[in-house]
């Protein structure tokens, strides 16, 4: 387990652990509150408690990433496909550290929104809901991964995935306003509903369930497609 933590950058040193913690997300939460004022008129915190928990899903998709990238760069992703393809100690040690890094993100940033009075029982809603998105967000980063194992930018998709993630999610725009084509491509992701989920208190699991048993085939399906081509 230390070995992964040791793997990120951003766990290294003090200076990248706030920059990336803490200041990185203060500064998202700030320039979506200011750009939803536009619309709105007014400030709303529910687009920065929104921006916390998009930041922490950003971050599992960013961690499981690097993670697999750094094992791949080592060759001990290969050499796991090859004679362990199916480790579960492998797999659940990148999950504990994607979860311990999405985590600690939210809950450093939460508790400053805590401060400025963000109501309580929408940040029950938004932790409610955090393990779910972290893990559909953990799968987001796997699909990117193997999308781009053979690319010579491997961090191709996990980077669009990364910078796409605010709008898909209809962070300080709703979703609703969007050429159809966008609001259409929007869909397939669940973070519009989990933020509004949030912001209404109502918490309902059978869309997130639906998205993760599809995201879930899709990333088992591409892995085992490399399992049978690295063994060839």
């Amino acid at each position: 387990m230390r070995i992964q933590f040791s793997s990120l950058i951003y766990l290294r040193d003090i200076k990248t652990f706030i920059t990336y913690f803490f200041i990185t997300p203060i500064i998202q939460m700030i320039l979506f509150v200011l750009i939803n004022q536009q619309y709105s008129s007014t400030i709303d915190y529910n687009i920065a408690l929104s921006s916390v928990f998009i930041s922490a899903n950003a971050s599992a998709i960013n961690t499981i990433n690097q993670l697999l990238v750094t094992d791949k760069i080592l060759g001990i992703h290969t050499e796991m496909i090859v004679h362990k393809p199916y480790a579960i100690k492998y797999w659940f040690d990148k999950i504990v550290t994607v979860y311990f890094s999405s985590l600690l993100l939210f809950l450093i940033n939460i508790c400053i929104l805590a401060i400025f009075g963000v109501t309580t029982d929408q940040i029950y809603s938004a932790i409610a809901l955090l393990p779910f998105s972290i893990l559909y967000s953990l799968l987001i980063g796997v699909i990117a991964f193997y999308l781009a194992i053979n690319m010579s930018n491997i961090y191709f998709f996990n980077n669009i995935f990364m910078n796409i993630l605010p709008i898909i999610s209809g962070l300080a725009i709703p979703i609703a306003t969007y050429p159809a084509i966008f609001k259409n491509f929007s869909m397939l992701f669940p973070y519009d509903q989990l933020l509004t989920a949030i912001h209404t208190n109502q918490v309902v699991l059978v869309p997130v369930w639906i998205h993760l048993v599809i995201v879930g085939l899709i990333s088992t399906l591409l892995y085992r497609y490399r399992v049978v081509v690295q063994k060839k």
